[in-house]
């Protein structure tokens, strides 16, 4: 299994903010219903957590505001600025179901990854490997989620456990939106659910996501210059940036994420019900 480092692009658009098109109003609350259409959007989340300010400092609690994917149920704050246009609040629900998973799913003890563009290389990842999770623009690449691969279940494992290892919102969001890849005998022959290195595990090379206290201060987005990271299509993984000691590469990532006055979130609560 090859130890890699992997510029993963996925959709960065937010849904157009307009009542009755994916949004409604519920006890005076705007909310984001769960995606029911076939393609992804990111979020632009408040979510209570633990981060970092520096490598050297202790982990602090607060509410943390970050770019990241929630395709099930949020309630929407509608912003002023054209991006992000609101702040998300997730939370977790068994009514009004929509199709979309989220994937990476950031929330929780430890980040999980389960199906984006998990093919070749990527079926294969070893303990270690670095993945960057993000889109390409004309700025360049806007960064959402630093995941380390710490360990790995195949779908076979987790259809004979019946998934025993992961939370109910977890299967609820993820798993049971992707059919019987996970939950049904016939279980994906090759996708496996990575689960990322923690702070808590190795506090010199852990799983992150950019956030920030204020969600006023623009830009709200990290943006990592090209080169080293490539203007590639969303959707096509690239492991362009093997050539990089994967030590040294996550290390000037972090340094660009703070230099740009950005901190590292490490822990986000799962929403609940």
């Amino acid at each position: 299994m090859p130890l890699l480092k992997v510029q993963l692009n996925h959709p960065g658009k937010e849904k157009i903010f307009r009542i009755g098109e994916g949004y409604h109003i519920e006890r005076n609350l705007i909310i984001r219903e769960w995606n029911d259409e076939l393609k992804h959007y990111r979020k632009f989340i408040k979510c209570g957590g633990q981060y970092l300010t520096d490598l050297n400092s202790k982990p602090l609690s607060s509410p943390l505001y970050f770019w990241g994917e929630w395709e099930g149920h949020s309630i929407f704050t509608p912003l002023e600025s054209e991006k992000p246009n609101g702040i998300h609040e997730p939370f977790h629900s068994f009514g009004n179901i929509g199709r979309m998973n989220t994937d990476p799913y950031v929330y929780g003890t430890d980040f999980k990854y389960a199906t984006c563009s998990q093919t070749g290389k990527l079926k294969d990842l070893s303990p270690d490997s670095l993945v960057f999770f993000g889109t390409t623009t004309d700025k360049g690449f806007e960064l959402d989620t630093v995941f380390v691969v710490k360990s790995h279940e195949t779908a076979e494992s987790v259809f004979k456990t019946s998934a025993a290892a992961y939370s109910d919102t977890y299967k609820g969001q993820t798993l049971a939106r992707l059919g019987e890849t996970y939950l049904g005998p016939n279980y994906s022959t090759y996708k496996k659910i990575y689960r990322s290195l923690t702070w808590w595990d190795n506090q010199s090379y852990f799983s992150f996501v950019p956030c920030r206290m204020n969600y006023l201060k623009q830009p709200s987005k990290v943006v990592l210059p090209i080169p080293p990271f490539s203007r590639q299509k969303v959707g096509h993984p690239y492991s362009h940036l093997d050539r990089y000691d994967h030590n040294s590469l996550w290390e000037s990532v972090v340094d660009e994420i703070l230099n740009q006055g950005f901190f590292l979130g490490i822990l986000l609560t799962e929403p609940t019900f």
